[in-house]
């Protein structure tokens, strides 16, 4: 802002993102801190669930769904029953609870 690169309004456009991004995150570990003390979580669970929250949307789809593969490629499933698994998948909400966080 001081040698005219950029605008007040550019740099806290920029700020306010730059929020949003802490506040998500902050969120995210309320929620996964909730559930641990819920379940009384070994430190092993506390990971596990903290990895799971960090990954995008996408990760987690793919991760759900390589699960679904190896769960029913194996045997003869219904292959309008593994497509329906995959279209259920649930999105984490911005502000998830510790159920969120446990399924």
């Amino acid at each position: 802002m001081l040698a005219d690169e950029l605008t007040v309004a550019h740099a806290a456009a920029a700020h306010a993102e730059a929020l949003d991004v802490q506040i998500r995150v902050l969120r995210l570990r309320r929620a996964v801190l909730r559930a641990v003390a819920k379940r009384n979580s070994s430190p092993e669970e506390m990971e596990l669930m903290h990895r799971i929250v960090q990954q995008s949307e996408a990760e987690r789809h793919r991760l759900i769904h390589d699960f679904i593969d190896s769960t029913f490629g194996a045997v003869d499933a219904n292959p309008g029953l593994v497509e329906l698994l995959r279209a259920a998948v649930p999105d984490l909400p911005d502000d998830p609870t510790a159920e969120h966080v446990e399924a």
